[in-house]
């Protein structure tokens, strides 16, 4: 059977238009002021936004004795200061802050990006480690910076992103530890996690290594990514140092998790009285009788009418999560450093006894590390290792459902819904657990009685990269090297051990199911994988005059083995066009030229071509808008493109038989049919229309900033 893999949608997006309006200051009331005698001759502010990350490009004025400068790449510029004199902080010409001169020669300034002018300085991170200036792109992108994430005490980034972004959908299916991650879907997809521009699988690490999240939404923004770009792209960045003094943070956090609701059950009485009335209503005996009613009513004999609350009885009303952080970073000249480390901790809601010597909780708890190092090695030539190790350590119950793969927290919590309150008591008279015929798992027992189960999961990932300029050829003009190596290795350990439940038929006479067993100990590899990735980059990044041009093109591998799987291998060449006249007028085309190893033929790597364009257009720059003294910034741009997905399955297209209980009547020759030498057919059908919020499009309404996106995929 002929199937088409890869279906490559048609992305066009509009962005109609772009406003913002003036800006609310609050800034601190000047007066006039005598220069004391003792002054400051020389200042070196740094500004950072409240990220802690240095602000390029804002302009500092000294008002006294009338000089200005621009901050460079590491937020910082010198000039001439005394003491009492006043500095002002502007961005594209606004005014955000006013600064007293102390006799601090070094201050530390720090800018709120909420500020839309603030908020136009910040870099759109673009793919492969790339990054422009947001009035410079025609891309759609929206990007949350490390203050809003780190405010959410959650383990995985991924939860912490609901409800920031347009157009990004979540759902949470579970709340255990170690398990609550977030399924996100980016217009009914699910987004690629890019960190550091390659391609990643993790999602649990400290927050506070995270410099910013960007959602790469159209054609033109994922185009780069040829058959892995039909989906969107989460784009993780994470700190590094800069030229500045040491800057060192701790940091504790303590959240409390509860359910959100909790089903509330019947009490035993009312279960077993419209159990009653059900049976009648299709005609069929009671199964209890007018004794047995006012037995659960009257509660006068709890191991023979029990009426048990199975989740209070199991489960605690909350738990604890609790994260410690540390971070140091700084550099000069010749090397820059972020460095992290972080414990998470995550308690269950699991109760446990004391009759046990070891945890039987579903405990979460995890270990983190992050180095980034930049080095200078001379005028010319840079490098980076970037270094990231992580620990994870989960506890559970170790009752195992028979015959399923339902194991711990997830056995019991299936037995909270199956078991009503009066299916047995929690102990029989004589110390047993109690248990019946029909219901033979005491949940009490499958909690604290059925032994533990331990995973343990190790991560290790390296980044290296060495770049060079090539301003002898022409301005400019550089080359970088890439390379990446990530394992994982998971592993389980099991220590079960089963246990018998009784019922108690007549006084000190008991009916027993199942046995009481000696612990049982195994382990083996639950998972384990390897990726290594290398990429070669040529770029070019040169103004001349009112012209602006930024290029890159590159080629690249990236090669995953996941389990007992085959290897997947991507290769191919992308790259990424812009261009800005004036910085009003921008025209920007991106591409990419690449395929996997899994189609045919032979296994080789097929290729597919995807290229997106865009066109951007800054009204707020032209001279007949000027006279519009509200608005600051007016921005339209559209772009269009192809993009792919070549992962409808493991070797999908090979037409198999698997065996089964059921017969199936086939011809001697069975044909393996193959797709076209064109794996990427085009396909049109009813497009998708969705309007979002965009931060390039500002309307006037105090500091509200509002977009309007038109996107058609098809």
């Amino acid at each position: 059977m002929l199937m088409r893999l890869l279906v490559p949608p048609l992305f066009l997006s509009v962005l109609l238009l772009g406003v913002s309006g003036p800006t609310v200051l609050r800034a601190q009331t000047v007066k006039p002021v005598k220069v004391a005698t003792d002054t400051v001759t020389f200042v070196t502010p740094l500004l950072i936004d409240e990220n802690g990350e240095p602000m390029v490009g804002l302009t500092l004025i000294n008002r006294n004795q009338k000089i200005s400068k621009t901050t460079d790449a590491n937020g910082s510029c010198s000039l001439a200061g005394a003491k009492n004199e006043v500095l002002e902080v502007r961005a594209l010409g606004s005014l955000v802050n006013t600064y007293v001169l102390s006799d601090d020669r070094f201050p530390t300034i720090t800018v709120s990006t909420k500020h839309p002018a603030v908020q136009r300085l910040k870099p759109v991170r673009l793919l492969n480690n790339t990054q422009m200036q947001s009035d410079l792109t025609a891309a759609s992108t929206q990007t949350v910076y490390n203050n809003d994430l780190t405010k959410m005490p959650v383990a995985s980034f991924l939860n912490a992103l609901p409800g920031r972004f347009a157009g990004l959908g979540s759902i949470q299916g579970s709340g255990e530890p170690g398990s609550d991650g977030t399924a996100l879907s980016l217009r009914n997809q699910g987004p690629l996690v890019v960190i550091d521009g390659i391609p990643r699988n993790i999602t649990v690490f400290d927050l506070e290594e995270i410099e910013s999240v960007t959602v790469l939404k159209d054609a033109l923004a994922t185009a780069m990514l040829g058959v892995r770009s039909s989906n969107g792209v989460l784009l993780v960045n994470t700190r590094k140092g800069f030229a500045s003094r040491p800057r060192i943070s701790f940091t504790a956090q303590t959240a409390v998790q509860q359910p959100l609701r909790q089903p509330k059950t019947l009490g035993s009485y009312d279960y077993a009285r419209l159990y009653n009335e059900a049976l009648t209503n299709d005609g069929l005996p009671e199964a209890y009788t007018q004794q047995d009613l006012e037995g659960y009513r009257s509660r006068s004999d709890p191991f023979r009418y029990p009426d048990v609350d199975w989740r209070k009885q199991v489960l605690k009303p909350s738990s604890r999560m609790d994260r410690y952080t540390f971070s140091a970073s700084g550099g000069n000249s010749f090397s820059r450093y972020f460095v992290s480390l972080e414990h998470l901790n995550q308690t269950g809601l699991l109760r446990t006894s004391d009759i046990n010597t070891y945890n039987t909780n579903n405990d979460f708890k995890v270990y983190t590390v992050r180095s980034n190092v930049d080095l200078n090695l001379n005028s010319k030539l840079s490098a980076g290792i970037h270094l990231f190790g992580r620990i994870l350590n989960s506890n559970d119950a170790g009752y195992v459902i028979p015959n399923t793969n339902t194991t711990g927290t997830s056995s019991i919590f299936s037995a909270l819904i199956n078991t009503p309150n009066n299916a047995y008591p929690i102990y029989n008279p004589n110390g047993t657990y109690g248990g019946t015929t029909q219901f033979q798992n005491n949940i009490w027992a499958q909690a604290i009685g059925s032994g533990y189960r331990q995973n343990y999961q190790r991560d290790m990932l390296a980044d290296f990269y060495l770049k060079r300029t090539l301003d002898e050829v022409t301005k400019g003009l550089w080359i970088r090297a890439t390379g990446s190596y990530y394992a994982t290795l998971s592993e389980n350990i099991a220590r079960n051990k089963t246990f018998a439940v009784f019922q108690q038929t007549a006084a000190d006479v008991y009916q027993q199911f199942g046995v009481n067993g000696d612990q049982a100990n195994n382990n083996g590899i639950d998972f384990q994988s390897r990726a290594d990735y290398l990429e070669l980059a040529l770029g070019y990044d040169r103004a001349f005059g009112q012209h602006g041009i930024q290029a890159i093109v590159l080629g690249n591998r990236d090669n995953a083995v996941g389990g007992s799987d085959l290897p997947y291998t991507i290769t191919g060449t992308s790259g990424r066009f812009s261009y800005n006249y004036s910085g009003k007028y921008i025209a920007e085309a991106s591409f990419a030229v690449n395929g996997s190893n899994r189609y045919p033929e032979d296994g080789r790597t097929r290729v597919g071509f995807f290229p997106a364009f865009g066109l951007g257009w800054n009204l707020s720059k032209e001279e007949f808008m000027k006279s519009l003294t509200w608005l600051t910034h007016l921005k339209a741009f559209a772009s269009v493109g192809k993009t792919g997905n070549d992962r409808p399955g493991y070797f999908r297209y090979i037409q198999t038989y698997f065996d089964s209980p059921s017969v199936f009547l086939v011809p001697e020759r069975v044909l393996i049919r193959r797709l076209p030498s064109n794996p990427w057919p085009i396909t049109i059908s009813p497009g998708k229309k969705q309007t979002n919020s965009m931060p390039d499009f500002r309307v006037v309404c105090g500091r509200t900033d509002w977009a309007l996106l038109w996107n058609i995929t098809k």
